[in-house]
């Protein structure tokens, strides 16, 4: 490797000087983010400086967020633009990076509807809060998201992401390289298997085992289980298990052909002419084969009202011979002529609660992640019969 000889002044202005080399090196040999840079020996014996010199350059461009370190593993270049990076922005009199003020959170939602919209409304109340302006941005598929998160993250006005995740159990490519690079960010109303993140999100579980609790304490005991694809969102699969829990606890039998997954194809699960719905006559025919079933919780509130239509067309009485339970406490069931007993999920502190873990993660880039669980209410309308 050939020395390059460096002005030796003082130690800030030599240190300055390698810094802005690295940064060189990052934009003449084209590195990507994550991409990794020599060792601090390496630029020491590149540059003819001592480690300690080398060391002071890097951790320079860590804190002006160029760069970010990995124990044991090396130091990468941050997920930045790199075609933006100016190494010689202070002999051209550009505002280094470092003084730059980031005014901006980024949202990513999958769509806009009454829960989401909730959502959007507390967020940006606290942003404004907080002093920060609101950037929403709108996913269309999980490849969409990926490349909307690379874009905020390299973004440098922008301060932390705030994410609702499309529905997925496993973290994704980008997510995991924002959480290995420490960058702030939470997640709203999901969380994953394999990594853990700072979060909000509803008690999932609980609610399932309280909305079934409600119908078992109406007599019921053959208590059915209706869900969208539940390898799509870690979500349905706590509240199934509060529902079989709540069987379990309350000594009710478990029958697990009245426990139903409807799979989701083209958004065929968003339809709401429910005339020309496809998901009609599964529901059918499950209604069909579940025999003396006398309840249902579904996890979804279109989901319920999309059974009650079915229930309605085979001549099943919603509730005097079937209660139906739905989940998220939608605008939409004010739409149908039978009001839906459903679990609320309040969104009021989604925002402030969200923002309050953001905070505290761009003060504290090292601090222990952080879940906050939201509680959910069961709200009592006319889907629900007791059974004497």
């Amino acid at each position: 490797m050939d020395k390059v000889k460096l002005t030796k002044q003082r130690k800030s202005k030599l240190y300055e000087q390698v810094k802005e080399r690295i940064v060189e090196i990052i934009v003449e040999k084209g590195l990507a983010p994550h991409d990794p840079i020599p060792s601090e020996g390496q630029l020491a014996e590149q540059f003819d400086v001592s480690r300690m010199t080398s060391k002071m350059a890097i951790q320079a461009l860590v804190e002006e967020g160029i760069l970010y370190r990995l124990p044991r593993r090396g130091t990468f270049v941050a997920d930045i633009n790199t075609g933006e990076l100016q190494y010689n922005a202070t002999r051209s009199g550009k505002e280094p990076m470092k003084n730059k003020v980031k005014q901006l959170i980024s949202l990513i939602l999958p769509m806009i509807d009454d829960f989401t919209g909730n959502i959007l409304h507390s967020v940006e109340q606290s942003c404004s809060l907080h002093g920060y302006h609101l950037v929403v941005k709108l996913s269309e598929d999980l490849e969409n998201e990926e490349q909307i998160l690379q874009e905020m993250s390299a973004s440098p006005d922008v301060a932390g992401i705030i994410l609702f995740p499309r529905g997925r159990k496993v973290c994704g490519e980008q997510l995991m390289k924002l959480r290995l690079a420490k960058y702030p960010i939470v997640i709203l109303d999901r969380s994953f298997k394999e990594i853990d993140f700072d979060c909000v999100l509803h008690d999932h579980y609980l609610a399932a085992y309280q909305i079934t609790r409600y119908l078992i304490d109406h007599g019921h005991t053959r208590i059915g289980f209706l869900t969208n694809q539940m390898d799509v969102a870690r979500s349905r699969e706590e509240r199934y298990q509060g529902y079989i829990q709540a069987l379990v606890d309350s000594h009710v039998g478990i029958y697990t052909k009245l426990i139903h997954s409807v799979e989701e194809t083209n958004g065929m699960m968003k339809r709401v002419n429910l005339s020309e719905d496809p998901v009609i006559e599964v529901l059918k025919e499950y209604l069909k084969n579940s025999g003396d079933m006398t309840a249902v919780c579904c996890t979804e509130d279109i989901l319920a009202i999309k059974l009650v239509y079915a229930a309605e067309k085979l001549g099943i009485r919603i509730p005097q011979d079937l209660s139906v339970t739905g989940f998220t406490d939608n605008k939409v069931i004010d739409m149908y002529p039978l009001p839906l007993t459903t679990v609320k999920q309040p969104t009021d502190f989604f925002g402030e609660s969200a923002m309050s873990l953001l905070m505290a993660r761009l003060e504290n880039p090292d601090q222990p992640l952080k879940t906050i669980k939201l509680e959910t209410t069961i709200v009592e309308n006319k889907s629900v019969d007791r059974i004497i």
